[in-house]
């Protein structure tokens, strides 16, 4: 088999040939002497399409227990190489040790190519024993097949940790749709004739993963891929969801920042705040500490963004909504990629809340003020370096996946009903609730400091242990289903 396996690596964007797309086991250890110019990550979504084939289903599967892989083309043997290829032998190939870096013993990975528009849908599953996989689904352009496995799987550790420190009886999951150049995707017809295809491809996973609003993701969006599951939050509204989670999201930030100052005993008393992006997140932030001004006494507060639409809406905010409130509020309009937000002298609290992998080699030694907290996923360019850098700068850091919980937090439970002003929720936002955002901060700058070790490895360290608790009723229902998934040849029922 081994031969046969190699000689597939040469043509991998061929189909499997008939005699071999059964399923195949292998081992943890995948080796192959396949060369940096023919890499399976290398490939674009077409190419991609081809090593799928006529099934037009692919997955990979991990089982922890036996140490062993499934899959259901031979082909992707050479991303099994990938995931746990030595690190050294791989350093000269970017898109492998990418693959390497992200996966973390993820339970299954499962594509599909859309019947009617030919996208390619994913859904990832990392560690289920608290309970279904579950994420965003985001609709985003990648170059190649590493970058787009490299987002869900990453994505869906992330959610893992954050649905774990919040105490949810969820795993994690994350859904990806491959936005190719080709894709009409501002076209309300072809959007929504992609997402009803999406919600037919979690239907057919049998609710290993549960699915919800991300990133390039609408509420109408979200509204067709309810039309073809039950396996979806962030449902809108007068369909008896949740809705938009961001303005639950804003008021987590600023509870996280509570936490951080607290935990010195300090508070947002006559701070002042810089803020990445003003968006939904941060508007809805900037909009709590204006009505409970009282409470908090905030100074001044500094934003930038791409986009000239927002200055209307800080004027409406200082102007008309507060306009008896003293607090500074400035927004300034910059290009792509500015870091003005992050490098101001004059702040006590930087708040990434635009793209993510502005914490790097480069910001972190220029940062001024001495916390960091923000809702952007993914702020850490390097999660391991740059979350130490920030740790020997002395930078007060709340990871990411902490702060910015209340978006999962506030649809994570909607089969259960809605209720006003709902303490499911709300605790999370207060002080006495154990899995509260105020006191996991203080639980991980906690353990940093009894470990000396960076607050986002803490907070990791913490989430883990978590995520081997088994859900109180179900067990680990999630495995098996993924199992019954791969016993029923799920890649050929399409």
């Amino acid at each position: 088999e081994k031969s046969v396996i190699m000689s597939l690596f040469a043509r991998h964007v061929t189909r499997v040939p008939s005699a071999f797309s059964s399923r195949r086991c292998f081992g943890s250890k995948v080796t192959t002497t396949a060369s940096a110019a023919s890499r399976l990550s290398q490939i674009n979504a077409s190419e991609l399409r081809e090593v799928i084939g006529r099934n037009k289903r692919a997955f990979i599967v991990y089982d922890e227990t036996r140490n062993q892989f499934e899959t259901s083309n031979l082909e992707f043997a050479q991303l099994l190489e990938a995931f746990n290829v030595n690190q050294d032998a791989i350093s000269c190939i970017d898109e492998d040790q990418a693959l390497q870096r992200d996966w973390d013993k993820h339970e299954g990975l499962f594509l599909e190519i859309g019947k009617d528009t030919n996208a390619i849908h994913g859904a990832f599953v990392h560690k289920t024993k608290r309970g279904a996989a579950a994420g965003g689904v985001r609709y985003w352009t990648y170059e190649n097949l590493s970058q787009y496995l490299c987002d869900g799987l990453r994505l869906s550790r992330g959610m893992g940790r954050k649905n774990a420190l919040a105490g949810l009886h969820w795993g994690g999951g994350k859904g990806v749709i491959w936005r190719e150049e080709e894709h009409p995707y501002t076209d309300r017809c072809f959007r929504d004739t992609l997402f009803k295809e999406y919600g037919e491809f979690i239907t057919s996973l049998q609710g290993c993963y549960v699915t919800a609003e991300d990133l390039g993701v609408t509420v109408e969006d979200m509204r067709q891929v309810f039309s073809t599951t039950r396996f979806s939050t962030c449902v809108p509204q007068e369909l008896g969801g949740s809705g938009n989670p961001s303005i639950k999201t804003g008021h987590g930030i600023v509870a996280a920042m509570e936490g951080a100052l607290a935990y010195h005993d300090d508070s947002l008393h006559g701070k002042t705040i810089s803020i990445q992006g003003f968006g939904n997140v941060s508007q809805a932030m900037v909009r709590h500490l204006f009505e409970y001004h009282q409470k908090y006494q905030i100074r001044s507060i500094y934003a930038t963004d791409i986009n000239r639409e927002v200055l209307s809406v800080a004027d409406q905010i200082r102007n008309q909504e507060f306009a008896g409130v003293d607090i500074d509020l400035k927004v300034d309009i910059v290009p792509f990629g500015d870091n003005t937000a992050l490098l101001r002298e004059d702040v006590d609290i930087v708040s990434p809340c635009a793209v993510g992998g502005t914490l790097n080699a480069d910001t972190i030694p220029r940062i001024k003020a001495k916390y960091v907290v923000g809702a952007a996923n993914n702020q850490l360019l390097d999660d391991v370096a740059d979350d130490q850098r920030l740790c020997d700068y002395e930078r007060f850091y709340v990871p990411d996946f902490l702060a910015n919980r209340m978006g999962i937090v506030n649809c994570s439970n909607e089969q259960y009903g809605r209720i006003e002003e709902d303490d499911a929720i709300l605790r999370h936002l207060g002080k006495s609730y154990e899995n509260s955002i105020y006191m996991m901060v203080h639980k991980v700058f906690g353990r940093s400091e009894q470990d000396n070790i960076p607050t986002g490895q803490a907070a990791n360290v913490i989430a883990d242990e978590l995520m081997t608790h088994t859900h109180p009723i179900w067990g680990h229902r999630p495995w098996h289903i993924i199992q019954s998934l791969v016993k029923q040849e799920w890649h050929k029922r399409k």
